[in-house]
């Protein structure tokens, strides 16, 4: 499945995550449907051969599944590497 598709699927269900700073962090509050939808998403963008990037904002594509409080959207980029990553040493 697509994100779109996820998306489509959880559309008529209430989902409701909360994306807000809290000191050095990045909270993401949701109830236990909204945190399943959200992991789903991801994992759907890692398989996505068509597009590397996905996006949900408060006030852009995907605003419906984000509550009203929230200060940030999540873009989800999957980087493709030809090489394995040998780390910083």
């Amino acid at each position: 499945m697509s994100p779109d598709d996820i998306c489509e699927s959880y559309s008529s269900r209430k989902i409701c995550l909360s994306i807000r700073n809290i000191d050095d962090f990045v909270l993401i509050e949701g109830d236990r449907v909204s945190l399943e939808f959200l992991s789903e998403l991801i994992s759907a963008q890692a398989s996505f051969e068509k597009d590397c990037g996905f996006e949900i904002a408060p006030s852009g594509p995907g605003g419906m599944f984000l509550h009203s409080s929230s200060e940030k959207g999540i873009y989800i980029h999957r980087i493709d590497r030809r090489e394995p990553d040998r780390g910083a040493g």
